[in-house]
């Protein structure tokens, strides 16, 4: 995660208002949030004392955020069987102009 972070420091899309993209190691819970279709139990068995490493902040055009990304790592298998190395990105599309 921490190279990823810095690549992603020099681009300019990416906006770096107090407190983003800083990494935080939370509870799977927090990481992943308490909505969504994933079985909570089963993520929180997966990461048992293991703490997942997150990083969150905006991307944008010319200053004002269109996205906001979350990075996760390690992260869930797709059948939360095991964790993957590396970082999960999951993107939110805050652009309300509705084009593309």
């Amino acid at each position: 995660m921490e190279a990823l972070l810095r690549r992603l420091a020099t681009d300019p899309s990416f906006v770096h208002p107090p407190g983003a993209w800083s990494p935080a190691a939370l509870l799977p819970s927090d990481a992943f949030g308490q909505t969504g279709g994933y079985d909570r139990s089963k993520l929180a068995r997966l990461y048992g004392s293991r703490r997942a490493m997150v990083a969150r902040g905006p991307r944008g055009r010319d200053g004002q955020p269109t996205e906001a990304w979350t990075l996760v790592s390690p992260y869930p298998s797709r059948d939360m069987d095991h964790l993957e190395p590396g970082t999960m990105l999951i993107v939110v599309d805050l652009d309300r102009s509705g084009g593309p």
